[in-house]
């Protein structure tokens, strides 16, 4: 399956994986696909630098740093190799843990405090520096946040999915408006779980238990969706996030079909990535997803308790890297 040589490299099970340059395989049924394992990082455990199925990423390449939370409550700070620079616990764990994440332009890093139905604010140190939201259905208020974004202009996108809303903020954390509503029509969520935003502004939904995506713009009116049920090419089993890539196309984490497909930005399938299992360029349950402006992408391989750094085949990259995508993480 493998055509690089691995470089540390190890069982998924074991201890820390570190591994660069191996290829891996398009998945079964796919028009297209391939890419290279770039970097990977992580194993099972509660020690500096391990996970409990990790969740959320967020990359601040200004700063060159890597954000993670996992289901043990923590919020680990890497490089953007994967080395180890810190870690705090979130202030309340008892009833779960945060999902996503994600940079805001002032350097601050937003966490889905999903149990406690609020977001997190921490300095890029890691010291916290206040929440907004609040548990309920009416004005500012949420229920069980599980992704957070930011556009090119400061706005901020949260997904509830006890609620089924996206609520957007603006830049100083004023709630704006909501939308969406329980149910499988044209514009209603089950589990909305990743936003992306499109560099024109344009608000891509991860529409989990719907099995498809929905578009709509910055003010809520939808304007496309694609996707159902299913594992062939165009299918989708609980997409759990997505990310905009520098020539437009859209990748999709597929939580429960362990793979990663690659769509136009028409909804048109042009291949999928890995397949189920504990080799790297393979996935246990991919959570999240994090693009950059120069190709790579990020995913937090949850049930393998690690960090895979990827570049898929076939993805355009403007000249200079500029990204299409305003979306900074999940």
């Amino acid at each position: 399956m493998w055509g690089g040589a691995p470089i540390d490299t190890i069982g998924a099970m074991g201890r820390i994986v570190t591994v660069t340059g191996l290829m891996f395989l398009a998945g079964c049924g796919s028009g297209g696909g391939g890419g290279e394992v770039l970097r990977g990082w992580g194993s099972p455990g509660r020690e500096a630098g391990r996970f409990v199925k990790p969740r959320g990423i967020a990359v601040d390449q200004q700063r060159k740093a890597t954000y993670v939370v996992d289901m043990s409550g923590r919020l680990q700070k890497f490089d953007m190799d994967g080395g180890f620079l810190g870690s705090v616990i979130l202030p309340d764990s008892e009833r779960g843990t945060g999902e996503g994440l994600c940079i805001t332009a002032k350097g601050e890093l937003l966490v889905a405090d999903t149990h406690y139905h609020r977001v997190l604010r921490y300095s890029p140190e890691l010291d916290l520096l206040g929440s907004f939201g609040r548990a309920g259905t009416g004005e500012g208020e949420m229920l069980f946040p599980t992704c957070v974004a930011v556009d090119a202009k400061g706005a901020i996108y949260v997904a509830g999915y006890g609620d089924n809303r996206i609520h957007k903020y603006d830049a100083s954390y004023r709630h704006l408006f909501s939308w969406g509503s329980l149910g499988p029509k044209p514009g209603q969520f089950q589990r909305p779980s990743g936003i992306a935003l499109e560099k024109n502004g344009n608000v891509l939904v991860a529409d989990a238990a719907n099995h498809r995506v929905q578009r709509f713009t910055s003010e809520g009116k939808l304007l496309s969706s694609w996707g159902s049920k299913g594992t062939g090419p165009g299918q989708l089993h609980y997409p759990y996030d997505l990310a905009v890539m520098p020539d437009g196309s859209v990748v999709v984490a597929e939580n429960y079909n362990n793979r990663l497909q690659r769509f136009t930005p028409d909804g048109e399938p042009l291949g999928t990535y890995g397949g189920p299992g504990h080799d790297l360029g393979s996935f246990a349950r991919p959570w999240c997803l994090v693009s950059l402006a120069d190709g790579r992408l990020f995913v937090s391989d949850t049930l393998n308790h690690r960090i895979q750094v990827l570049r898929l085949n076939g993805v355009g990259v403007p000249a200079g890297g500029e990204a299409l995508s305003a979306r900074v993480s999940r």
